[in-house]
C-alpha cells in the first residue's frame, strides 16, 4: 500500500500535442524545430521555421497548455491570410518596438488568432488558455506595482483592457481574468472601435484602428507617433551591429535608469510571451525553495478560513451516504486500540547476554549458552505526536469521492482520538474571488463525534471548487509546525493534481511546497480512487476503491501513527 517513487512516470504524450501543431504549421509551409534553452517560440523568416523550447512528458497540464497556446500563436502569425503585417510596417517604415509598433501587435494579435478560428480541434483552446494567462499576469503586475502616470504605459494597459474584454467573447478562458485587469484600467474608451476588429481583415486595417486608438487619446497624436515609430526604426538601423541594447525612452526597462518597478508597471508585463522578473512576496506560507521566475506561477495571496459548522449551506451532500461509508469501516477504532495494546504489551526482545532470564530458554544454559536473556524495548508513543489531516474539496472530488474522504476523516479520527493525539482536520478549496479557503473541521485539541465531522462535510459540499494544493498544503504546515510535539505529520487526501483559477504552473509549485515541507514534517499523500499522488508525493498511498478503506486507513495508522 505504501511505497516510494523511484520514477515519476510521464503523465503526457507530448508527440501527440507537438505532431497536432505540426499539422498545422504544415498548411502554412512551417516547420517546427525544438531547440534546447529556447524559452520562448522564435521565427525564422527566411527558413520559415518556428523554434521552440521542447516538450516534456513530465511538465503539469497548464505548461503543456501554455506552451500549445504560444506555438500556435506564432504558427498563427504565418498564416497567408494574416502574413502581410511584416510587410505593412516595413513600407510605413515603422520601429518594432515604439508605441505604434506594440499597438499593431496588440490589434493583430486579435485577427491572428480569430483567423481559421474552429478549423482545428484543441487550437482554440489553448489559444485561449494562453491568453489567460497572460492576462491573468498583466493583472498581478498591476496590482502590485500599480499603473504609472507615463502616457505610453497607461495607453498600452487601456487597449490591453480593451482588447482582453473583445476577446472573452470566442476565447472563454479569458472571461475571469479579463474582469480583474479591466478592473484596474481604463478600457471602455476604446470600446466603440470593437466593430472595426470585427471587420478588419488586411494589416492597413490594423495600422487604421492602431491610428484611431491614438487619436482618440488625450496624450498622443497619431502623427506624433509615427514621427517616433519612423525616428525609431531610423535609430534602429544605425545602431545596428553594434552590440548594446540602447535606451529606453518609456522607462520601462527594469534594470534601467529610466523607472523604478515598484512604482510602474512594464510593457513586457502586459504584453509579449516574455516572462516577470518580479518575485512574490515572502510572507509565511509563499515562503519555500521554488523558481517562481522561471516556472511563472505566483502562489495565491488571497486566504480565507472559517469553521465548516458556521458555514449556511444551500444545499449538502448525502449525510446517509457518508454514514454508510463510515459504517463500513467502523470497527477501525477498536482494531487500532487493539493493535496498540497488543504492540505495548509484547515490546520485548530476546537472546541478550543481560536482562531478565527468559524462561523459554533455561535448557541451553547447561551447554553453555549466555544469550538467553530478555529486554524491554521502547514502546511507540504516538502522544509525542501531532497530526493534521487536510482534504481535498474540490469540484472533481464530489459524489462518491467526497462521501468516501468525509468517512475516512470521522474513521482516522475515531482511531486516533482515543490515544491522545493532537489532530487538527481542515479541507481546502480555491477559486478567483475568494483565493484559497480553508474550512476547519476540528481543531488541535477539540474532540468531535463522527457525527459532527460528516455533517460538517455535507455543509461545505456546496463550495466545492478548485484546488491549489500548494498554498493549502503550506497553510496547514504552518498552522503544524506551531506545535510543541516533536514529531509532525501532514496527511493530505485528495484525488488528483492540482487545478486552480490561479493561472500559472501551481503542479510544480505543489511538488516544490511538497518537497520543502517534508524537510520539517512528515508529509503523505492519500489517493482518494485515484493514483495521482504516486506523482507528488514521496510516500503515499492508493485507494482504489471504497471497499478498501479500512485496510487502507489501518494501514496509516499502522504504519504510520504507530511507525511500525
Amino acid at each position: 500500500m505504501w511505497g516510494r517513487t523511484a520514477k515519476v512516470k510521464p503523465i503526457h504524450d507530448v508527440w501527440s500535442v507537438f505532431n497536432a501543431i505540426q499539422r498545422v504549421a504544415a498548411t502554412s509551409g512551417i516547420t517546427l524545430v525544438p531547440e534546447d534553452g529556447c524559452e520562448q517560440p522564435r521565427t525564422d523568416l527566411r527558413l520559415k521555421k518556428v523554434y521552440l523550447e521542447p516538450l516534456n512528458a513530465y511538465w503539469p497540464i497548464e505548461r503543456i497548455n501554455k506552451w500549445r497556446g504560444e506555438a500556435y500563436h506564432e504558427v498563427g502569425h504565418h498564416a497567408p491570410e494574416v502574413i502581410d503585417t511584416l510587410p505593412m510596417m516595413l513600407k510605413n517604415k515603422i520601429d518594432f518596438d515604439s508605441l505604434v509598433g506594440k499597438l499593431i501587435n496588440i490589434v493583430d494579435d486579435v485577427r491572428n488568432e480569430f483567423n481559421h478560428y474552429g478549423d482545428w480541434a484543441g487550437r482554440d483552446e489553448a489559444l485561449s488558455w494562453a491568453q489567460g494567462f497572460y492576462c491573468q499576469r498583466g493583472a498581478k503586475a498591476l496590482q502590485e506595482y500599480g499603473i504609472s502616470d507615463e502616457p505610453d504605459i497607461k495607453l498600452t494597459a487601456d487597449v490591453m483592457g480593451w482588447v482582453y474584454d473583445y476577446r472573452t467573447n470566442y476565447q472563454p478562458d479569458l472571461k475571469i481574468p479579463s474582469m480583474d485587469f479591466n478592473d484596474l484600467v481604463d478600457g471602455n474608451k476604446y470600446s466603440h472601435l470593437s466593430a472595426d476588429l470585427d471587420s478588419m481583415v488586411t494589416a492597413d486595417d490594423v495600422y487604421d484602428i492602431v491610428m484611431k486608438i491614438l487619436d482618440k487619446s488625450e496624450d498622443h497624436t497619431p502623427e506624433e507617433e509615427m514621427e517616433k515609430a519612423q525616428d525609431g526604426a531610423k535609430e534602429r538601423s544605425e545602431e545596428k551591429g553594434e552590440g548594446g541594447e540602447g535606451d529606453n525612452e518609456e522607462g520601462g526597462d527594469e534594470d534601467g535608469e529610466g523607472g523604478d518597478p515598484a512604482k510602474r508597471v512594464s510593457y513586457k508585463d502586459l504584453m509579449g510571451h516574455e516572462h516577470t522578473t518580479g518575485k512574490p512576496k515572502e510572507d509565511a506560507f509563499t515562503k519555500i525553495d521554488y523558481d517562481h521566475e522561471e516556472e511563472t506561477y505566483t502562489p495565491w495571496d488571497k486566504m480565507q478560513v472559517a469553521k465548516a459548522r458556521d458555514h449556511k449551506a444551500s444545499h449538502r451532500s448525502s449525510i446517509s451516504s457518508m454514514q454508510r461509508h463510515y459504517k463500513k469501516g467502523r470497527s477501525l477504532a477498536s482494531v487500532a486500540r487493539r493493535l496498540f495494546q497488543s504492540v505495548t504489551q509484547s515490546m520485548r526482545t530476546h537472546n541478550h547476554k543481560t536482562g531478565r532470564l527468559d524462561k523459554r530458554d533455561l535448557y541451553r544454559i547447561p551447554n553453555g549458552s549466555q544469550d538467553v536473556f530478555t529486554r524491554k524495548s521502547e514502546t511507540p508513543d504516538p502522544k509525542g505526536t501531532a497530526l493534521f489531516i487536510l482534504t481535498d474539496a474540490s469540484g472533481s472530488m464530489c459524489g462518491e469521492k467526497y462521501e468516501v474522504t468525509a468517512a475516512a476523516v470521522a474513521l482516522l479520527n475515531d482511531a486516533i482520538q482515543p490515544l491522545g493525539i493532537p489532530t487538527e482536520i481542515a479541507a481546502f478549496t480555491e477559486n478567483s474571488w475568494s483565493g484559497c479557503r480553508h474550512w476547519i473541521i476540528k481543531t488541535f485539541g477539540e474532540n468531535r463525534s463522527s457525527d459532527k465531522i460528516i455533517e460538517d462535510y455535507a455543509n461545505i459540499s456546496s463550495d466545492l471548487a478548485q484546488n491549489a494544493d500548494g498554498e493549502s498544503i503550506m497553510w496547514a504546515y504552518n498552522r503544524l509546525r506551531m506545535r510543541p510535539e516533536p514529531r509532525k505529520i501532514l496527511l493530505v487526501l485528495s484525488d488528483g493534481e492540482p487545478c486552480c483559477d490561479n493561472y500559472g504552473d501551481c503542479y510544480t509549485y505543489t511538488k516544490s511546497v511538497i518537497k520543502h515541507v517534508g524537510k520539517n514534517v512528515e508529509c503523505y499523500g492519500i489517493g482518494i480512487l485515484d493514483d495521482s499522488v504516486e506523482d507528488l508525493y514521496p510516500e503515499y498511498a492508493v485507494l482504489k476503491r471504497s471497499g478498501e478503506l479500512e485496510k487502507a486507513l489501518l494501514d496509516v495508522v499502522k504504519h504510520k501513527i504507530f511507525n511500525l
